[in-house]
């Protein structure tokens, strides 16, 4: 009915089972350095990318702008060598 919450619920444990498919796809190790660009659009880019790279000890770089701008991504790619 209109007017009804509407959304998904997720419970605590399915990010933590979801987590090995980015993993191995993505090729994921402790050593990656992944570069997370702002705004988050969906849960995805904290469950299919930030957290299964935490979980492996990986450096998951979060920007602060809410704009994005191509030379400011390509000068944080140089300076956090993602």
């Amino acid at each position: 009915p209109t007017g009804a919450a509407k959304g998904a619920f997720c419970q605590h444990h399915q990010p933590a089972a979801h987590a090995p498919v980015p993993v191995l796809g993505y090729d994921m190790r402790h050593d990656s350095r992944i570069l997370v660009v702002y705004p988050h659009n969906s849960i995805a880019s904290l469950n299919v990318i930030s957290f299964p790279a935490w979980m492996l000890g990986a450096t998951v770089v979060l920007t602060d702008v809410r704009q994005f701008n191509a030379d400011r991504w390509l000068n944080l790619v140089v300076k956090e060598r993602i």
